[in-house]
Formats: C-alpha cells, sequence, structure tokens
C-alpha cells in the first residue's frame, strides 16, 4: 500500500491560482531534467570531452593536510559563469542552488566522484 496515498489532498482544495503556479512549476522542472539528460547525453557521445579535465578546468585547489583536494564551491561556478559573460546577473544563492543540486554529502561542494555521478548518473 502506498504510503502518501493517505496524505492526498484534493485537488479542489487549491484555488486556482495556486494550481496553476504549482502546475507551471512541475512543468518546470520536468522540462529542466529533460534538458539536463539531453546535455549528459550529448556529453558522453563526444570522444573529445572528458569529465575529469571538465572538473579539473572548475575546481579550486584546496589544502588537506598533505595532498590538494579538488573540489567545486559556488563561488567557483559564479566565477566560471561570470568570465563566460553568464553570471552577471546570478546571484550567490543561485550559485550555491547549482552546488546543491548534486552535493550529495551536503557539505557544500562538489568532489570529483560527485561530479562524475552528475555526468554519468547509473539510474
Amino acid at each position: 500500500m502506498n504510503v502518501y496515498a493517505k496524505a492526498r489532498i484534493p485537488i479542489s482544495m487549491f484555488q486556482s491560482q495556486t494550481y496553476s503556479c504549482f502546475t507551471h512549476l512541475l512543468e518546470q522542472i520536468i522540462e529542466t531534467e529533460t534538458a539536463t539528460e539531453a546535455i549528459r547525453q550529448n556529453l558522453r557521445s563526444r570522444k573529445d570531452f572528458s569529465a575529469s579535465c571538465a572538473f579539473s578546468s572548475l575546481a579550486y585547489q584546496q589544502p588537506y593536510g598533505q595532498r590538494s583536494v579538488e573540489q567545486i564551491t559556488w563561488r567557483d561556478i559564479k566565477e566560471m559563469l561570470t568570465l563566460n559573460g553568464h553570471g552577471l546577473n546570478l546571484e550567490d544563492l543561485d550559485a550555491q542552488l547549482l552546488i546543491d543540486r548534486f552535493d550529495r554529502d551536503c557539505d557544500g561542494i562538489i568532489t570529483i566522484s560527485e561530479w562524475h555521478d552528475m555526468i554519468h548518473p547509473t539510474y
């Protein structure tokens, strides 16, 4: 039995404007996920694309004990987008949300393993 079936709220409880906004939000999420998957597939098919090289071009070298750890932070995302003319109106929170989308362990950074999982997910 579906646990969530008991928690369903009738659509009639929403005001029409709320329902319309919610429907639009879901459509936007689906469109974004579809576009993201198309980009992943395109990258996987390119022989000249290296996920590791792409990560290294974004990553900041953080000293960690006696070794360096490469990681991507929201600042790295914002800097890369700004340098390429796309981040002029990007708020810090928006850049953090991009990191949060793929940050599995919620430490505020994307590691190389999280990056590879984002580029080459297993379904």
